[in-house]
């Protein structure tokens, strides 16, 4: 009898499997190490099951460096570094990472400057934060403070930018 219940829970654990698998799953794949599930991508919310290491999920959903992943009847998030991952798990974060970076861009600098920030564009007259947004942090910086202000020269690959009062006055490309 004990054999008959055994069976009967894995038939019905794999016909649960099976019906995520029809669903829009980005990826089938297996944790590396026990993870907990959490009901919300968050840090502060506590695990209410936890997943065998080495043990295969489906992968749903990516959000705050939590992917959403399904296994046998159970559905929650589990923390990015525990999962193997896929190119296509990849490809998603670095889009999902880059839609979020868009629409922060627009919400602070407005349209018209976060398409140009989006892009990647240096011009006379941005910011310090439009660079920052745009082009991330220099490889390099070189500060000269005198009676004349605070000059700035910012390095890049290929490029330098000249910054006066947090505003770039000039840039220089190197190829």
């Amino acid at each position: 009898m004990k054999y008959f219940f055994l069976f009967l829970t894995s038939l019905f654990l794999q016909a649960n499997a099976q019906e995520v698998s029809t669903q829009d799953t980005i990826a089938k794949i297996k944790t590396r190490y026990e993870t907990g599930l959490r009901s919300e991508p968050e840090l502060l919310n506590s695990f209410f099951n936890t997943i065998p290491a080495e043990t295969e999920v489906y992968v749903l959903d990516y959000k705050n460096g939590f992917w959403m992943v399904s296994y046998f009847d159970l559905t929650g998030w589990a923390s990015s570094d525990v999962l193997w991952k896929t190119r296509k798990m990849y490809d998603l974060k670095r889009k999902l990472d880059s839609d979020i970076k868009k629409k922060k861009n627009i919400e602070t600098f407005g349209e018209e400057i976060a398409k140009k920030v989006n892009d990647k564009q240096v011009w006379i007259g941005m910011t310090k934060e439009m660079l920052l947004a745009s082009k991330g942090e220099p490889k390099d910086k070189n500060i000269s403070t005198g009676s004349w202000g605070k000059h700035e020269q910012w390095i890049y690959p290929s490029r330098y930018i000249y910054i006066e009062d947090g505003v770039i006055t000039s840039f220089q490309s190197s190829f």
